[in-house]
């Protein structure tokens, strides 16, 4: 394959980019990559037979420029703002620049009504922020004022739309540093969405409309569009399909459940969720195919299909995936229009181009990436096809039925090997980037997504013939709207088929770091080169890399001779994860206050990032939502061996406790029930566990009946109270050793950390796993000076190393990600 100059500029602009990310932001360094770029350009006004290397010379510190200035100007306007774990309160004036979209609150508990709260969620661009200078100026450049990501507690779309100034009173949150092991950077994912912080808003009335676009203002009937689409789906499909139905057409998954969301990922299917190149597509050529038949001039539909996908586009709010499909089809669209075709690989890099200029930092999106990776595959198999292809002979006048059906039987034969040489070279191609996201390697997705390609074809034709009906006329959408109904419970059928399959998904760890980048420049060399010895032999190396990765990370760590306690941070709750020197992984108590889905992430991507994929299991101390709220959600994630807990967690009547255990049940994970005193051994490592007489369970409350656990290791033990208090501690009190590491009971209260805590268990550490540090004075003056508290929301997670030498404890420091104090416990 030869590589063209839209190619190699893009690959330099892409270099680029990159290399401006890793050099220090100033604008010392603007100034430099000017003054630079400004040298090329007179050099090739004088050396015009070195104009291409200039050229891509250029593009490279073009790339490079165009991501200093804009990390430049966003760091400026984090200058400006105030900075607090808690957030700040502030009024915001601004101008709301993306369509305002509706979804399910996940972390909270259903009403009565069998309804989760609902939050409007929107970008806005601010123009005032009360309290803060209004010069504007900060570090000597005029800084544009900075977007917040809004999230109203509510239905606000009544209140605004997009282009409207609305004045939002509520909490802003500009910090967001990592503070467990394997925990997204969300400070940098903002970042690179050009995006200074969160607005919390408790309510919809906390949002004050200022000022509304023009009735004639395409914005605003673009809105009005997006809501009725959204109106439409509510009123003429079931709650079961409006979830599916508002992910498919509308891009919008906040109303689609974490594990209807967890069976696309395990059967490959992830994609049909995410508005991209598939469904801009369909759209497309469903369109050409209507012009058609109509006899519409051939240039008059190829305009009227593009200029309808941009509609499309900008009713999804523009995402990246769609937003690099659009531009795709629009190049496709000008190139036929013109007569002057362009090869898929020029247009593939004049996308990247055109995409990267208006925004760097999309080369950091992963999304794109999987976009951009996806449409390479397909175009490589089509150049390959094409290859082969020869001049088909002259049909014959006049066949019979049988030779009719014989002819068709062998295009379909041929059609299906080739969607299938598609699929697999999809899946070649965006594996590795699939699996260092998602820990899961789909093989299931490989076989049915061939057979899904028709279904989903038909779907989404009937889904936008539904929604094009009800915005003309709301009577005509009943017809369109009973098929799409139907044909998307047939999708969600074999996508739950297909994820039921245990052989049909992998569960992996964190792969190497060397693995990404290795996998994807020698599967760009074996692109381009043209000789087949050299394509075989940097396949077997592809191959030896693959099976080594991925060997590494299905491997359980090796053999480490030391006891690791991860006392995760999660805010207000417990989740802490205990790993023995044989690698077996226990998990005390999960869950948190309100943050059960985001939890369940936490302790999968501190689990992936450790080496494992399994729990062996979960001990739950009792029924307070704080202590196993994220248990459905990692369920769905990480295979689980089995579950400890007390008869009164079994007998909860809470319908969240009866609605874990029935999904315990389905998955067929034993339920171990403990009594005080009872053990489990583990290699070197013994849990033993202590609880209240059960015949006072009518007399004592939760916290009183609650689980205490004791992992001793080579004469280390380590604490695990759960919300133990009152006189159900004072019942086990006589029967509990010394430890030197105490998990705070309760997180951190002080009815339940007292002097008689202090006195049963003596210890010289003490772990707080709360929302804040706020009784740290009080502890300290209860236990004493000699006792070293370490808050989890201060110093992040918090790991304990049992070896034969002293006990040592590392603080996760999120606020510098990488630094970490290591001190001696004895």
């Amino acid at each position: 394959m030869k590589l063209s100059v839209p190619i190699i500029v893009a690959c330099c602009l892409a270099g680029g980019i990159w290399f401006g990310s890793i050099l220090p932001t100033s604008h010392g360094m603007i100034g430099a990559l000017w003054l630079t770029l400004c040298g090329l350009l007179v050099a090739s006004w004088f050396g015009k037979a070195r104009t291409h290397r200039i050229l891509f010379i250029g593009s490279f510190l073009a790339g490079a420029l165009l991501l200093q200035r804009q990390d430049v100007h966003l760091r400026a306007q984090a200058e400006l703002l105030p900075h607090s774990d808690e957030g700040v309160t502030v009024r915001v004036r601004g101008q709301i620049s993306s369509i305002p979209s509706v979804r399910e609150k996940r972390e909270s508990w259903q009403t009565t009504e069998g309804q989760k709260p609902l939050q409007t969620v929107f970008i806005l661009q601010s123009q005032e922020i009360a309290g803060l200078s209004d010069d504007g100026n900060a570090s000597g450049i005029s800084v544009r004022p900075p977007r917040f990501r809004v999230i109203v507690d509510g239905n606000a779309l009544s209140r605004a739309g997009w282009g409207d100034t609305v004045e939002l009173t509520g909490k802003l949150l500009t910090v967001f540093p990592p503070s467990n092991p394997g925990e997204m950077n969300y400070e940098n994912f903002l970042f690179r969405q050009r995006l200074s912080g969160i607005l919390f808003v408790q309510h919809p009335y906390a949002m004050i409309p200022v000022d509304s676009l023009s009735w004639w203002n395409p914005r605003r009937r673009l809105n009005q569009a997006r809501q009725e689409a959204s109106r439409l789906i509510s009123q003429h499909l079931s709650p079961q399909h409006r979830p599916l139905a508002e992910a498919l057409l509308l891009g919008n998954r906040g109303f689609l459940q974490a594990s209807s969301e967890r069976q696309f990922i395990l059967s490959g299917t992830l994609h049909l969720l995410a508005i991209s190149g598939l469904h801009t597509g369909i759209l497309f050529l469903f369109i050409r195919r209507v012009l058609h038949v109509l006899l519409v001039q051939h240039s008059h539909a190829l305009i009227l299909a593009a200029i309808s996908c941009l509609l499309y586009a900008l009713l999804t709010d523009l995402r990246p995936s769609v937003l690099r499909a659009t531009v795709f089809l629009l190049l496709s669209t000008i190139s036929q229009l013109t007569g002057r075709p362009m090869r898929t690989s020029n247009q593939i890099a004049v996308t990247v181009i055109l995409l990267a200029v208006f925004d760097p930092a999309l080369i950091f999106d992963t999304g794109a990436w999987l976009s951009f990776l996806a449409v390479s595959a397909l175009a490589c198999v089509d150049s390959a096809r094409g290859a082969r292809q020869t001049e088909q002979g002259v049909p014959i006048d006049a066949i019979t039925w049988e030779e009719w059906f014989r002819e068709r039987a062998g295009n379909a034969g041929l059609w299906l090997a080739y969607r299938y040489r598609q699929m697999l070279a999809v899946t070649l191609f965006s594996m590795p980037m699939v699996a260092s996201q998602f820990h899961v390697i789909s093989l299931s997705g490989v076989l049915i997504n061939v057979l899904l390609i028709p279904l989903t074809a038909f779907t989404m034709v009937a889904g936008f013939l539904f929604l094009l009906s009800g915005l003309l006329l709301p009577w005509l959408a009943i017809p369109p709207a009973f098929v799409f109904g139907r044909l998307l419970q047939g999708l969600q059928s074999i996508v739950s088929f297909a994820a039921g399959f245990d052989a049909g998904a992998v569960t992996i760890a964190d792969l190497p770091a060397w693995f990404c980048p290795t996998f994807y420049g020698i599967l760009a060399f074996q692109i381009l080169t043209r000789r087949p010895r050299r394509r075989y032999c940097l396949l077997t190396i592809q191959l030896v890399c693959v099976v080594i990765a991925f060997r590494l990370a299905s491997a359980p760590p090796m053999h480490s001779g030391e006891l690791h306690c991860t006392v995760l941070n999660v805010g207000h709750g417990n989740a802490a994860i205990v790993i023995t020197p044989e690698n077996h992984v226990i998990l005390m108590d999960a869950g948190a206050l309100n943050r059960g889905h985001r939890t369940s992430e936490t302790i999968a991507n501190c689990l992936w990032h450790l080496g494992y994929r399994m729990v062996d299991a979960v001990i739950v101390s009792h029924a307070d939502a704080d202590h196993y709220n994220a248990l459905p959600g990692l369920l769905e994630m990480i295979p689980v061996g089995q579950l400890i807990t007390t008869t009164e967690f079994i007998r909860s009547d809470a319908a969240p406790v009866q609605e874990l255990l029935e999904d315990v049940k389905d998955r067929r994970i034993p339920v171990t029930i403990v009594a005080s005193g009872d053990r489990m051994t583990l290699g070197e490592t013994m849990i033993t566990f202590f609880r209240a007489d059960s015949a006072l369970s009518q007399e004592l409350n939760d916290n009183e009946l609650s689980l205490l656990s004791v992992a001793e290791y080579r004469g280390h033990r380590i604490a695990f109270p759960g919300d133990l208090d009152g006189r159900g501690f004072e019942q086990v009190s006589p029967e509990l050793p010394e430890c030197d590491l105490l998990i705070s009971p309760h997180h951190g209260s002080l009815n339940s950390n007292n002097s008689d805590t202090k006195r049963v268990f003596q210890p010289e550490t003490v772990i707080v796993s709360s929302r804040n540090d706020a009784t740290k004075a009080q502890l300290s003056r209860i236990f004493g000076e000699r006792t070293r508290f370490l808050f989890t929301s201060v110093c992040g997670a918090v790991s304990i190393r049992i070896t034969e030498r002293p006990l040592g404890s590392e603080e996760f420091q999120g606020k510098s990600p990488g630094s970490v104090r290591v001190s001696g416990m004895r």
